[in-house]
């Protein structure tokens, strides 16, 4: 695999550097469908995937074929990443998208952190550079990027109104995960009343992929429908004859669709 994705024509790189986390991120941002001046300075529904490295090509590529279709609207996608490949030392991933610490990972538990940053100082460089439309702010990831994107969705005061997840790494840290969830669930039934509009998450999951993986899934999803949060929308999708390492074209062009106002 490429350490770092190869910045298309269009796409703008940046590094945005935390110091209380002591790492350099590598921030790749692309518009899809605002080339005309007209469309320069309109602020853009924005999609962030994490795990950036890998993932940001996928995502330009379903972006740009979806609007080629004249299925989306224009938007603007950013890929976060390490300019490391998976096992570097300073791809910090293990630490950044986990949600408690684990024995896996002696540096892992740090998501709290990593959401300050990328709502944060992150962001603020990313809106400096770009129009960003702050009513339609999507959170995206895949595997253990999924299980960051479900906890960047769901916040007490929430940034993201809405997610793609694709194959969540839910049995982290022995499934501590669902259980955080059915607490915040107790304390914050419904997500903020000030939102432009209902949340939405687009869960996903290549039917092929391990029995564990396709378990935990239909499990959450059955937490998720049996203890619903009011105000938001939630939409699960099964990818046939996809495993969990060909699932992200497919679940880019699916959640893009989704979330963007095409049919499924």
């Amino acid at each position: 695999m490429p350490s770092a994705p190869k910045p298309t024509s269009r796409a703008s790189a940046f590094v945005s550097h935390s110091a209380k986390l002591d790492t350099d991120y590598l921030v790749f941002a692309e518009t899809i469908g605002a080339a005309s001046s007209s469309l320069a300075t309109t602020p853009l529904p924005v999609v962030v995937v994490v795990d950036g490295d890998y993932m940001f090509e996928p995502l330009v590529a379903a972006a740009k074929a979806l609007h080629r279709e004249n299925k989306i609207p224009p938007v603007l996608l950013a890929g976060i990443g390490y300019g490391k490949p998976f096992g570097s030392p300073l791809n910090k991933r293990g630490r950044d998208y986990t949600t408690s610490k684990g024995g896996e990972e002696p540096d892992s538990g740090g998501a709290r952190r990593f959401f300050t940053h990328l709502t944060g100082q992150l962001w603020s460089e990313l809106d400096r550079r770009h129009p960003v439309d702050k009513n339609r702010r999507i959170i995206a990831g895949h595997s253990l990027g999924g299980l960051f994107a479900l906890h960047a969705l769901f916040q007490p005061k929430p940034f993201f109104n809405a997610a793609i997840v694709g194959a969540p790494s839910l049995w982290w840290n022995n499934h501590r995960y669902p259980g955080q969830l059915a607490r915040f669930h107790k304390r914050h039934p419904a997500f903020a009343a000030s939102l432009a509009a209902p949340a939405r998450l687009f869960l996903g999951i290549g039917e092929n992929d391990t029995g564990s993986m396709t378990g935990d899934f239909a499990r959450f999803e059955k937490q998720l429908a049996g203890t619903p949060f009011a105000n938001l929308a939630v939409h699960a999708k099964r990818f046939p004859r996809h495993d969990h390492y060909d699932l992200p074209p497919v679940l880019f062009r699916a959640g893009l669709a989704a979330l963007l106002g095409c049919p499924l």
